[in-house]
């Protein structure tokens, strides 16, 4: 018969350290992947970039903070966020209800879809006319900083202006 063998007991602090280590590593993969990811690592396109911003997201986000909630809040259906966030789950819940019907309505889907895009026109001619009313607001000298401000905002994005 065999005598045990008598092992060495691992002491707590090893397994401490080596889950400190496991956890350590695990936050430098996340952070890689999620810097990946963010940076246009996998999409598709020109540089694996995502496509740039339109000129009105440019000059949204070259605003000021302060500026930007204002011209958000000002654009928004008669000021009233609570109506138009009813409005778009009312127009799920009918778009649902539509599409489990037995009988398809593309009479109704259509006039559903019709409303959305009436409601997206109506916001962007509202936030059209809120953001010219703040550029047309601002002195040579503001402006030529919002023009910086919209060339370091495109480059961010990937998109770069000609000087």
């Amino acid at each position: 018969m065999r005598e045990p063998i008598d092992r060495p007991k691992r002491r707590i602090w090893l397994r401490a350290l080596f889950a400190v280590s496991l956890a350590l590593n695990l936050l430098v993969v996340g952070l890689a992947t999620g810097a990946m990811l963010r940076h246009g690592g996998l999409r598709d396109g020109a540089e694996g970039r995502r496509p740039p911003p339109s000129l009105g997201a440019v000059m949204y986000r070259a605003l000021p903070r302060d500026e930007r909630h204002a011209l958000r809040e000002a654009s928004v259906e008669g000021g009233d966020g609570a109506r138009v966030k009813v409005s778009r789950g009312d127009s799920v819940a009918r778009m649902v209800s539509l599409l489990r019907a037995p009988d398809f309505d593309d009479v109704a889907v259509s006039q559903i879809l019709a409303e959305e895009r009436t409601r997206r026109e109506d916001w962007a001619d509202r936030a059209e006319s809120n953001l010219m009313r703040v550029v047309a607001g601002m002195s040579a000298a503001e402006r030529q900083a919002f023009a910086d401000r919209m060339e370091d905002v495109a480059q961010k994005r990937g998109k770069k202006f000609a000087k």
